[in-house]
């Protein structure tokens, strides 16, 4: 059976980003996109707001670009999930990160 990796999310950046080589001579850039979303009304609430806050790698002439966004840029992420394994206080946890195939700052409409 086949399957498909394919996340895609419009959000804000967290800050600005910043490149990084690592040792093999790769460039590197990592940030944050915040998510909002709205949990519905119910009985004992009128509704909120949450935000989630996606993390994003990007590699290459793509961390590059990514340099050019700043932080409360609106920018739209295409690309991959990729879970990590890591270790807090001896316990093996899983978290995840977006690796961007193609990132786009959304500009204002103001701004056109």
């Amino acid at each position: 059976m086949t399957s498909l990796n394919d996340f895609t999310c419009l959000g804000n950046a967290d800050r600005n980003p910043q490149i990084h080589t690592t040792g093999d001579g790769r460039l590197v850039c990592n940030f944050k996109v915040a998510i909002d979303r709205w949990l519905p009304p119910s009985k004992v609430s009128s509704g909120r707001k949450l935000t989630d806050w996606i993390p994003v790698t990007c590699w290459g002439q793509l961390a590059e670009k990514a340099t050019n966004i700043r932080k409360g840029d609106k920018v739209l992420v295409k690309g991959a999930i990729k879970t990590r394994p890591y270790q807090k206080e001896g316990i093996v946890l899983t978290t995840f990160e977006v690796t961007a195939e193609s990132i786009e700052i959304i500009l204002p409409e103001n701004d056109y």
